[in-house]
């Protein structure tokens, strides 16, 4: 069938520099991803390991000169 593509959240809408901020990456419950891929820029950034019935994945990151750039999982 169909898969539905994942959803990224924000936690903030503006950060400075030296603050954290959150990924939040949602995804389907009928699919069991084996590995989280959250991309800045459309090159990979940060993976975590996927797990059974897990629909919610989070990274924390600092913000940094580099930081701004788009973001998807």
């Amino acid at each position: 069938g169909d898969l539905t593509a994942p959803a990224l959240f924000l936690n903030t809408s503006s950060a400075q520099e030296g603050e954290s901020f959150s990924l939040r990456c949602t995804i389907d419950g009928h699919s069991a991803p084996t590995r989280i891929v959250f991309c800045k820029d459309r090159m990979e950034a940060h993976s975590l390991k996927g797990q059974l019935g897990k629909l919610i994945y989070t990274i924390t990151l600092k913000v940094t000169q580099g930081s701004e750039g788009t973001y998807m999982c």
